[in-house]
């Protein structure tokens, strides 16, 4: 299960091209039984999963790639999921940079592909969001007034 959640970590890395993951290398489980992993960089910086010494925006790329990756595996082996949802939160609030916000918004427009038969919720409190007109693309955008 891990080699193939690695290869899938792997794969799914190849969409952050510009910010943190921008030059990882490969993706190493720790030993054991744990599910916690390093993601190997060119210039020999090692990102683990671990929650101290991280940025906010790191731990959010973080989570996007992991839950992705599991999401991915579970609609590949079981159709047993009786609702196929991701719900992702403020993907842009944490404060990435330039350059993470850029491979946050690639790794959004990817996830309608990757996760093709589940139904994705993206809510942000910024209307203004740099890269929006992308997000436009893939995504049904409207203000949550409408609901209320």
């Amino acid at each position: 299960m891990k080699n193939r959640l690695g290869e899938r970590l792997e794969s799914l890395l190849e969409i952050f091209t510009r910010g943190t993951f921008a030059n990882a290398t490969g993706v190493r489980f720790d030993r054991g039984n744990s599910y916690s992993y390093t993601i190997h960089r060119t210039d020999n910086m090692q990102r683990s999963i671990g929650l101290l010494g991280q940025t906010d925006a790191e731990l959010l790329l973080h989570m996007l790639l992991f839950h992705t990756t599991v999401l991915a595996e579970l609609e590949e082996e079981r159709e047993t999921v009786p609702l196929k949802l991701l719900l992702i939160d403020s993907p842009y609030g944490n404060g990435p940079d330039n350059e993470d916000a850029a491979d946050v918004t690639d790794f959004l427009l990817e996830l309608p592909e990757i996760l093709e038969s589940y139904h994705l919720i993206v809510a942000m409190a910024d209307s203004n969001l740099t890269g929006r007109d992308k997000l436009v693309e893939s995504y049904a955008l409207e203000p949550v007034e409408k609901h209320i």
